[in-house]
């Protein structure tokens, strides 16, 4: 795949501060549909891999509290604009690696079955959170490199500065610390507001965090209240990451997708006192919400066409890995990457 993403003929997540300073089927499968929250998500199920085999339930305790990331409102977002030639078959948008390398091993085996040519486009947050962010962001830079948004945790780093003291790799800081001068310069040049002109069609790419109005949105929000802040009239289709939930959601003036999360999704936070669910509804509702996903946009007699593409990884691996590396959150990430459920 070449540089610029074709195949031949890709507010803030709670800011962790702790108390110490799933094999890819690539088979042809079947397509289903599923409403969640008032949004309808059409998915395709890459049969033969059973992800609940491998949910170990855990007890958590409170290692973390979660701060509120201020950023400041700006009405006006850096903004690139690609035109996409019209003979690309489809566009592949995915978002919020957070530093898993395997995750972006098994999107290419994924990928590898689409038919036909596709546009790549990264959707925001390649770091933070895995131990693997210098080789996250070089795959990112080799296969979507002019095709990338900027997202929360990728700006956070240079917002607090990287010249103090070491910091471990799965922090924004020690992420940075641990780039060259070229894929730091890479990363800081991102724009917040990525708009793709392809076969006569607008389609806007968002990270999610920070609205076209300057609103800083948080990663707890619901479809609904995504779409709220981020449906343009003038825009075919919306397409947003952040929330690590996906969803299509066909309105009245354009489509609004969230492409989910291919690291590490969420389906809902549980505070002391109650549970959030990232779907907006009353109770978690897992099966293919907890497997990876990205967005999948093709067009047929004018009209776009998104679906929702479900995929895996071992996560049971890379938790391995994150022990050995000595991942301070280690109980926290086990509920989040096998259960989809992230514990405060």
């Amino acid at each position: 795949m070449s540089a610029a993403g074709l195949k031949p003929a890709a507010g803030a997540l709670p800011r962790l501060r702790f108390t110490h300073q799933p094999k890819i089927d690539t088979g042809n499968g079947t397509r289903e549909g599923e409403r969640r929250g008032g949004c309808h998500l059409t998915t395709r199920r890459l049969d033969g891999f059973d992800f609940r085999s491998r949910v170990a339930r855990c007890s958590v305790g409170l290692l973390f509290k979660v701060q509120a990331v201020t950023e400041n409102a700006s009405n006006s977002l850096t903004t690139s604009a690609r035109t996409v030639a019209n003979d690309v078959d489809q566009i592949v948008i995915f978002s919020d690696v957070h530093g898993h390398r395997q995750a972006l091993a098994a999107l290419e085996q994924s990928l590898a079955a689409l038919n036909g040519t596709y546009h790549l486009v990264c959707n925001g947050d390649i770091i933070y959170g895995g131990i693997s962010p210098v080789e996250t962001v070089q795959w990112v830079m080799q296969h979507a490199a002019d095709s990338t948004t900027y997202g929360n945790h990728d700006e956070a780093g240079f917002t607090t500065g990287y010249d103090g003291e070491p910091q471990p790799a799965y922090t924004e800081v020690g992420a940075l610390q641990r780039m060259s001068n070229a894929e730091r310069d890479y990363l800081r040049s991102l724009p917040q507001r990525l708009e793709l002109t392809w076969r006569d069609r607008r389609i806007i790419c968002m990270h999610g965090h920070r609205s076209v109005e300057g609103k800083d949105c948080s990663w707890l929000s619901s479809p609904d209240a995504q779409i709220a802040d981020f449906a343009e009239s003038t825009a075919d289709l919306v397409a947003l990451g952040h929330t690590h939930f996906a969803y299509i959601h066909q309105g009245d003036d354009c489509i609004v997708a969230n492409s989910g999360s291919i690291g590490s999704p969420i389906l809902a936070v549980a505070f002391p006192s109650n549970l959030h669910v990232q779907s907006g509804g009353d109770s978690v509702v897992a099966g293919d919400n907890l497997r990876s996903s990205y967005l999948l946009i093709r067009e047929a007699d004018g009209e776009l066409q998104p679906e929702i593409v479900r995929f895996d990884y071992d996560r049971a691996a890379v938790l391995g890995e994150m022990e050995a590396a000595g991942h301070d959150g280690l109980d926290v990430h086990r509920g989040w990457l096998l259960e989809g459920i992230i514990r405060v």
